[in-house]
């Protein structure tokens, strides 16, 4: 079966470079939890045992409801018990304890036990409630006079789900924030932005603080490069390193207000995330949580794909029409069952020849191969169970708290392929040096081990129209891309091949041969102080480091395809068209460069990050007027340092050993590819804010907001380089006024909002504030004369700056018979300016095209969300929440003119004014001809007027003629996106059903019609329709499969540019709207007098299933996910998803 290339000395030593860190930190941990049981067992030293009696009672709210999980404990030893479903308790006092009673939303309330044996407890909520509290990650903001425009998301099930990146889990979450799957591969970010972002050509996922630090981004991807499927791809979730269990709660700042203290970087909005800590006086506890998972394996019964037998019909029809020829089969690139046929009559092993020729021999090979019906999917798909444990530990005394968490999460593989293994390690913890200074550090960690499929970069074809990437393995795509006419194994277990790339290829040996392995290791560390000099003052100070260093290394054994391929020279016809051996420059003859090991590929990044902030708040009160001063300054400096070093010949499993030839750096260099990088980044950054709000009697608020920021990323000049952003905002909080007391009892809370501001960022992707420069190898005939040169790979930009943008929000919250129906709306304009974007220029250098300010788009939409408690009774209840997002996006100003590629492939590079960032279009579809070849309108492209020309006139090159022949289909990204969850309770079960939904956008169907057709091509269902004879045109638009002869003809060219058009055409748009069933959820909390007997204080058991089914998605797709229908690299699509959790709190 092949042996693991992956050597043990290597991997030695990675351990032992983890074990060198993780001693570096046991210090700290030592130190932290040393405080923390000292600060206990003080604690707990005061408490006293005597005798007493059992205490009886029942907590309810303000309506007479039960409370269920109210804590009750005693303030001293901290222990306690929680109340049960009827809101009843039963606790051990005795008498002139104190009692207290706590529960989410409500006051402490405090009793001190006399001789009662039954009390009645009666909790009225807080007015400092999270619900009534905006985190906007420098400070907390009382939402009744907060002015700008926030999402609070529910982190309640994150424990429960299988999802161990918790960015998926926001999908419908909160209005305004639209997320879609470009892969579920680990590390995969999913496609962001809040009210559709703000920039053209750069990244618009939104900044992602943790714990008030922001997160610098490891990979920037811009939206193409997310839907690339490259390995790049695997590390470009900033958040994949926490534990979800780990998450307190998470904010979406959305608008300009609430973004405004993040100035020049919350142009695309901005994600808070708290992570837990222990509550002062709360005592400890201990909690784990195990959660089991398992996919379901994809299945053919999905898709419109025809059988091996339909397959081999298909295929017989291609052999009257001059295809698989004996010399064809034998020499050809690509070969399947015809080229496995031949090889068998003509191979000869000293015994015989493997096959008889003869046609009854024959038809009894191709009968078997149609037989086979080859299920792909249940070849490389696993039934693996997955794994996520959450181990944590709360302690709140008096002069401390700590909360610590272990995790550990093991993926075994969704295929044969992948596997993930990942650790994270959370501690902070705060100390209460007095009434007024409070010190909070922690340490966050996490360590990542991951498997996926080799993969090589997606590449660009401009000349055919076409996306290719050479040796695509990728598990979803080699499933539905492979004949089931072919077999892995043969009657013996063997491996059988076929051809590939003029070498032998077995997609089971290839996943042991050629593999990606990702090593990441991640380390946070702050420090927080907090000093309270005056009881109406505020100072704090952070400082936050972040080290993260991953190891991208892609393995390619001897044994792979790839190496096969570099040693295919077995006759005249391969050494004359294989392009992966090498050619003498003088003589002109091809010989293998790589004949010996296999090669190793490595790209580390590292990134190190520091902040320090000093900041600032004051709050004083005269009469009914309120004065709240907020300011910081903040200092941040980033490096971030690429290298990618490629060896050659090396023997994986012999040792290591390595035998390289030099004709393998001759082909490297001569193709003008490197074998060694290195690449260096700072960013450094200085931001000065100061925020004032003042109120009045709680009903009026005003709030203003500056900053000024300074960037190196930015030009030269100090005009362009600081940059000052601001906001100002107002709140009429109407429930407040007299005039509406008449109607409280029906609306309790009513306020208006609005806000404008500016805001920015800067494009990672502009790089050339100035010139930047590479090095290359010049092309020369001859080898020996070829020199390194320097050239200009970015014109300079002296006056490059931020992209802007200016937002006016007005919204409205409400809050009806006392908050059992809440909504709130928000109606939003952004204007934004000064985008970056390609230029063409006069070609100074060599060089045409550079990035510049000369872009303007607007966005129009609104936010809403509902949330109602439908039923609320003593045994069962029932609440709703429903979001839904709209807005209209339009470019209004564009100077540069991207290709008719950009512009058809629906990958967010082709954009023109008039239209929404990202649109799609495509060729304009003509019909068949009287040969069954598409034709097209080309407006006004010059061409001939022979017919030939209205087949082949596909020109991706073309920036100047393509808006008149290109039609638009839509935007890329939906411009509606909706969310519902309904809870329902009834005694110790929840059930909670989720359903997500997207409205608006176009997608492209995967393209199926190929040139080069063979007897590797598979065929979808639509082929049954396709055009046998003339005639046929009249009824159906699905291409020919052309003959020999009208491929001789036409030429072969022109009908790649043909089909690659067809592909791209209006045809084969459909649409991408979808109503998802999310999830559903069915959770059992365990009786609070069971979790008695068992010493705990609480537990529960969830089963969830994820992704279960569509309820609504356009036919055309025939099964396809319309978030995900096409797939290569390392990209892979969500699937069903069934999961037991099981969470314990001691």
């Amino acid at each position: 079966m092949g042996i693991d290339i992956y050597p043990i000395d290597c991997i030695n030593l990675q351990k032992n470079d983890k074990m060198k860190r993780l001693n570096r930190l046991l210090p700290l941990i030592i130190v932290l939890l040393f405080t923390t049981v000292v600060d206990a067992g003080a604690q707990h030293g005061q408490a006293e045992v005597s005798g007493g009696w059992w205490l009886k009672g029942m907590v309810t709210d303000g309506h007479g409801e039960p409370l269920v999980g109210a804590t009750v404990r005693e303030a001293r030893t901290f222990k306690g018990t929680v109340s049960d479903i009827d809101g009843k308790f039963s606790i051990q006092v005795r008498k002139g304890q104190i009692l207290l009673f706590d529960y989410v939303g409500m006051k402490q309330q405090k009793l001190q036990v006399n001789t009662d044996k039954f009390v009645k407890i009666v909790m009225e909520s807080s007015d400092n409630s999270l619900e009534e509290v905006v985190v906007t990650g420098y400070h907390q903001v009382n939402s009744r006079i907060f002015v700008g425009s926030a999402a609070k998301v529910s982190t309640k099930d994150f424990a429960f789900s299988p999802q161990a990146d918790f960015s998926r889990l926001l999908e419908g979450k909160a209005p305004g924030l639209n997320i879609s799957s470009a892969s579920s591969a680990f590390g995969s970010a999913p496609k962001m932005n809040i009210r559709g972002g703000g920039s053209i050509n750069g990244s618009v996922q939104p900044l992602w603080v943790v714990d008030g630090a922001v997160l610098e981004d490891f990979a920037s991807l811009d939206t193409e490069q997310l839907l690339s499927g490259d390995a790049i791809t695997l590390i470009s979730s900033n958040i994949a390193g926490l534990n979800p269990a780990d998450i307190e709660s998470i904010e979406v700042l959305k608008d300009a207000s609430a973004t405004s203290l993040y100035g020049a970087r919350g142009m695309n909005g901005v994600i808070i995330v708290t992570t837990k800590s222990g509550e002062r006086g709360k005592g400890l506890s201990l909690s784990y949580n195990l959660t089991l998972s398992k996919r379901f394996k994809p299945s053919y019964r999905q898709f419109d794909m025809m059988d091996s037998r339909e397959t081999m019909e298909v295929y017989r029809e291609m052999e009257n029409k001059g295809y698989f020829t004996m010399n064809e089969a034998l020499y050809a690139r690509r070969g399947g069952v015809f080229t496995q046929w031949y090889e068998r009559i003509t191979d000869f092993d000293g015994a015989g020849f493997g096959l008889t020729n003869t046609e009854a021999e024959k038809e009894g090979f191709l009968d078997r191969a149609a037989g086979y019906n080859t299920d792909w999917f249940d070849r490389i798909y696993t039934d693996a169970l997955t794994q996520n444990h959450s181990l944590s530990l709360a302690y709140g005394g008096e002069k401390s708290t700590t909360y610590a968490s272990l995790s550990y999460y093991h993926d075994p593989g969704e295929t044969v392929v992948d596997r993930t293994r990942r650790a994270t390690l959370n501690l902070k913890n705060s100390l209460y040096l007095s009434e007024k200074v409070k010190t909070v550090i922690g340490v966050q960690a996490s360590f990542r081990d991951q498997y996926a499929p080799g993969t090589f970069p997606r590449i660009r074809n401009l000349e055919a129209g076409a996306y290719k990437r050479d040796f695509d393995i990728n598990p979803f795509f080699y499933a539905l891309n492979t004949p089931r006419t072919l077999r892995p194994y043969n009657e013996e277990g063997a491996y059988e091949y076929y051809r590939n790339d003029w070498a032998p290829f077995n997609i089971m040996e290839e996943y042991q041969q050629n593999r990606m392995q990702i090593k990441m290791n991640e380390f946070r560390f702050f420090l927080q102080g907090n000093w309270n000099p005056v009881s109406e003052l505020h100072i704090s100070a952070l400082l936050n480091a972040r080290h993260a260093v991953t190891h991208l290394m892609h393995h390619i054994g001897e044994r792979s395809n790839v190496i096969g391929a570099h040693r295919a020279d077995g006759n005249g016809v391969f050494r004359r068209d294989n392009i992966y051996l090498y050619r003498d420059p003088v003589s002109g003859t091809a010989r293998v460069s790589l004949p010996m090991g296999g090669v190793y590929d490595k790209t580390t990044r590292s990134l190190q990050s520091y902040m320090a902030r000093l900041s600032g708040d004051y709050g004083h009160s005269f009469g009914e007027h309120h004065l709240k001063v907020f300011s910081f300054a903040e200092m941040k400096m980033s490096d971030n340092d690429i290298d990618q070093f490629k060896g050659y010949g090396i023997a994986f499993d012999k040792a290591n050993s390595v035998s390289a030839s030099p004709d393998i750096f001759r082909k490297t260099i001569g193709e003008g590819q490197e074998y060694f990088g290195l690449q260096h980044t700072y960013d450094r950054g200085i931001v000065f804010s100061g925020s004032l709000t003042y109120s009045y009697r709680n009903r009026y608020v005003l709030n203003l907001v500056g900053n000024y920021e300074g960037s190196n990323l930015s030009g030269t000049s100090d005009r362009v380089r600081w940059l000052p952003t601001w906001n100002i905002g107002g709140r009429w909080n109407l429930s407040e006024e007299e005039f509406f007391s008449r109607a409280s009892k029906v609306c309790n809370r009513l306020a208006l909002r609005a806000s404008y501001g500016l805001v920015a960022k800067m494009n990672p992707q502009a790089i050339n504030s100035v010139s930047v420069f590479d090095s290359k190898v010049t092309f020369r005939p001859d080898v020996q004369s070829r020199e390194y040169a320097i050239y200009l790979k970015h014109l300079e930009n002296r006056d490059l700056t931020w992209e802007k943008m200016y937002e006016l929000n007005v919204g409205l919250d409400a809050g009806l018979w006392n908050n059992r129906v809440s909504a709130t709306l928000d109606v939003y304009r952004r204007n934004s300016f000064d985008l970056i974007d390609l230029v063409r220029t006069a070609g100074i250098g060599g060089e045409y095209q550079k990035w510049a300010n000369f872009g303007d788009m607007t966005t129009t939409g609104f936010d809403w969300s509902l949330q109602t408690v439908n039923v609320k009774g003593k045994h069962f209840s029932w609440s709703t929440v429903f979001n839904f997002s709209y807005y209209k996006q339009r470019i209004t100003r564009l100077v540069n003119t991207p290709s008719t590629f950009d512009l058809v492939s629906g990958t967010g590079r082709g954009n023109l004014e008039g239209f929404p960032r990202g649109a799609l279009y495509s060729f304009e579809f003509a019909g068949l001809n009287d040969r069954g070849l598409p034709s097209f309108y080309w407006g006004d492209l010059p061409l001939e007027s022979d017919e030939l020309s209205r087949l082949s006139g596909a020109n991706f090159y073309d920036t100047r003629y393509n808006r008149s022949y290109l039609v638009y289909n839509g935007p890329v990204d939906p411009y509606i996106t909706t969310g519902l969850s309904n809870v329902i309770q009834f005694k110790n079960w929840e059930l909670a059903v989720f359903l997500s939904g997207q409205i608006g956008n176009k997608v492209r169907l995967a393209p199926t019609f190929d040139p080069e057709y063979g007897d590797l091509n598979v065929f979808t269902t639509r082929y049954r329709e396709r055009w046998l004879t003339k005639g046929d045109e009249n009824r159906t638009h699905i291409p020919v499969i052309p003959g020999t002869d009208l491929i001789g003809l036409v030429g072969r060219q022109n009908i790649e540019r043909a089909y690659n058009a067809y592909n791209y055409s209006d045809v084969n748009v459909v649409d991408g709207s979808f109503i998802r069933m999310k999830s559903i959820s069915l959770t059992y909390r365990i009786p609070v007098k069971v979790c008695e007997r068992l010493s705990l204080k609480s537990a529960s058991v969830n089963v969830q299933l994820q992704n279960p089914f569509l309820i609504y998605a356009d036919r055309k797709l025939n099964g396809r996910d319309p978030e995900f229908v096409s797939s290569g690299g390392v990209a892979t699509p969500i699937q069903r998803t069934y999961s037991l959790s099981i969470n314990t709190t001691f």
